[in-house]
């Protein structure tokens, strides 16, 4: 006799347009089909409603939620956001923090979403308020959603004295995993280089806010997948943002693209954000400011073509809804995340701050040198989005010249001898002389 369902869902729509039931067992879907007359604890008529997997959010920062009505924007630029959420992380309180983030999960839970990671911010300011005000609704939110906390060193590491230690301080009470801002501190490799190091001391992954600006000036995401090979950290990081990424040109993001997924780094696009703080500086032709989804993903699956046996990630990529819907609830590492043979796109986070698959449109900086450097703006034509330039064309092989004889320089000419004729006055009169015209014969 077949065991009882926990969970019996009937006449549901699956994500391939088919109507079926669907049991599960233990948080795990056991069979999928016709399932009518099977016992179980709960049965629920979907009426043919659309059954998706759990939504992802694997980038949101519950202690700085709902905060729009205390920090208006003005600007709307990077500089802003930080400037004011610091000065708003002084007024904040455990109870505060908490009741925001209740909010916050509430409207997550409701909407489908079953796994989240939250970044937590930890520095002096805050000091551990914002942990000590998650860690009990994580336990409290368990039964609905699986919630990382990220121990996040928002205001740096070197040029905020004491974060080193209340990041340690932070693992040691049940932080998740550990991360940091190298774009605002004021040495981004030695902030990368610590992260590491705490990573490897409590074996914890690392999630980075990395390369947040419009143009390729800093590209620290390459140094973090240096990191990461070096370390053994493959799979194990994911950087958010990443917009620099966008700036690049076609051949030099190709080959990020293949670093970072040689590294196992992935890469969490973030559209509600970064389309509304990219490109404030334009004038015309507003860029988009995101990295390049789809761009990553192509490098990535042709990778996954041309060398099949090749093992990328340390981690097996997320089962597929319709096997184990509750195992992909663990937030990936990223919206974009090698796996066994090259990779496949792991789960995207939804809502506010979800990862998207959307396409950059932004247009690309061509630059003459291959390092990683910015170059100053060229001016355009007002009326078109790019200058036309005609593709390069390879030279004609040229035939070879026939060698001539060279020949010698012409022979100066001997100057004339002078005139002996003699020189006629200037006051004598010209004589001119007259001809008649013949005249006719006839």
């Amino acid at each position: 006799m077949a065991l009882p369902f926990d969970l019996l869902l009937q006449g549901c729509r699956l994500p391939d347009g088919r109507i079926a039931d669907v049991g599960a067992r233990a948080g795990l879907v056991a069979e999928i089909g016709t399932l009518a007359g099977r016992s179980a604890h709960r049965a629920v008529d979907c009426g043919g409603l659309l059954l998706t997997p759990g939504l992802v959010d694997a980038h949101i920062h519950l202690d700085k939620a709902l905060l729009s009505d205390r920090t208006p924007s003005l600007e709307g630029t990077v500089a802003e956001a930080l400037r004011v959420t610091g000065h708003a992380k002084r007024r904040f309180t455990v109870e505060d923090i908490r009741a925001r983030a209740r909010r916050a999960l509430d409207l997550a839970v409701r909407a489908g979403t079953t796994a989240m990671r939250s970044h937590v911010e930890v520095d002096p300011i805050v000091g551990l308020k914002a942990l000590e005000a998650l860690l009990p609704l994580k336990r409290e939110y368990a039964p609905a959603i699986d919630l990382q906390l990220c121990a996040f060193a928002q205001e740096g590491i070197l040029q905020a004295p004491g974060t080193e230690a209340l990041l340690t301080r932070a693992l040691e009470s049940g932080a998740d995993l550990v991360g940091g801002c190298p774009y605002n501190d004021t040495d981004a490799h030695a902030h990368i280089d610590i992260v590491f190091r705490l990573a490897r001391e409590f074996d914890v992954d690392v999630d980075f806010h990395i390369d947040f600006f419009d143009e390729p000036e800093h590209m620290d995401v390459l140094y973090v997948a240096e990191q990461a090979v070096r370390w053994g950290w493959q799979g194990r990081v994911a950087v958010g943002h990443a917009s620099e990424l966008g700036a690049l040109e076609p051949e030099e993001l190709d080959r990020a693209a293949a670093i970072l997924k040689d590294a196992g780094v992935g890469v969490i696009i973030l559209p509600a954000t970064d389309l509304y703080l990219m490109g404030r500086t334009d004038v015309r032709n507003v860029r988009r400011g995101l990295a390049p989804a789809k761009r990553l993903l192509a490098v990535s699956m042709a990778a996954r073509t041309s060398r099949p046996s090749s093992t990328i990630s340390s981690r097996p990529s997320p089962p597929t809804a319709a096997t184990a819907p509750s195992a992909s609830r663990r937030p990936p590492s990223s919206a974009w995340q090698p796996g066994p043979g090259g990779g496949t796109p792991a789960s995207c986070a939804t809502r506010s701050s979800g990862c998207s698959s959307w396409s950059n449109g932004r247009r690309s900086r061509r630059r003459t040198s291959t390092r990683w450097r910015a170059r100053p703006r060229r001016a355009r034509h007002p009326t078109s989005r790019r200058p036309w330039r005609r593709p390069a064309q390879p030279d004609p092989p040229s035939r070879p010249r026939r060698a001539e004889p060279r020949r010698p320089p012409p022979a100066r000419r001997a100057p004339p001898p002078p005139s002996t004729r003699p020189i006629r006055p200037r006051s004598a009169p010209c004589r001119t002389t007259r001809t008649r015209p013949r005249e006719s014969s006839s």
